[in-house]
């Protein structure tokens, strides 16, 4: 009798410590999973530029930013290429006036940049054409990075950015080479994009979707 009695406490205190090791594993499964939602949860953070951008353009912001970046020496081609208004000038025509947007200064030329969920970036015109595509990344949550937009021997752009009204506005701040006045021709000309693309200092509106052109956000 004694033997059998100890046979049944053996066989109900291993019962209890089978129970307890399948609730510890449970509990260190559920954690794990917990870690990995969180983890999700993490990546999957929304990207507050996601969105379609505008702004009016003007030649005269345009050529204070290119003026203020140290790269006067550029502005014929890039105001001739912007097209401000629709006007069609070529860069020769620009350097004939102290002035370069002499009967341009005048015309806004309205602007969209798109931020796709995906790392495209893209830019349109006041036709609702594309006129410029690329990627950005986010380096932290304040600063935008356009990699090798210019190739691979072209230089990362970086810009911060902040936001305000209620994150319907963002202003970008280009960050510049100490040393831009060395940088290579293919160097400058990308640091005029990152003037032409950001407008440093000048305010961008968020686009609701009922205004924006097909193919944007």
């Amino acid at each position: 009798m004694y033997p059998r009695r100890r046979t049944v406490r053996q066989a109900l205190g291993l019962g209890l410590l089978m129970t307890l090791v399948v609730l510890a594993l449970s509990a260190c499964g559920g954690g794990s999973q917990g870690g990995r939602d969180q983890d999700s949860a993490k990546s999957e953070i929304e990207n507050p530029l996601v969105g379609t951008w505008r702004r009016e353009r003007t030649c005269d912001e345009y050529v204070r930013s290119m003026k203020q970046a140290g790269l006067e020496e550029l502005i014929p081609e890039w105001v001739a290429g912007a097209e401000f208004g629709g006007a069609s000038v070529s860069p020769a025509q620009v350097r004939q006036h102290s002035d370069p947007c002499q009967g341009l200064r005048n015309v806004n030329d309205q602007h969209d940049h798109v931020f796709y969920k995906d790392g495209r970036f893209a830019s349109l015109n006041e036709n609702g054409e594309f006129v410029d595509e690329g990627h950005y990344k986010l380096a932290d949550e304040r600063t935008l990075v356009f990699p090798q937009h210019w190739g691979k021997k072209g230089p990362s752009i970086t810009a911060h950015f902040r936001f305000s009204n209620d994150k319907d506005t963002v202003t970008f701040d280009l960050v510049l080479p100490d040393n831009l006045d060395k940088c290579s021709q293919l160097c400058r000309v990308a640091y005029a994009w990152g003037v032409a693309v950001t407008y440093p200092g000048h305010p961008w509106k968020r686009v609701p979707p009922g205004e924006q052109w097909p193919g944007e956000v």
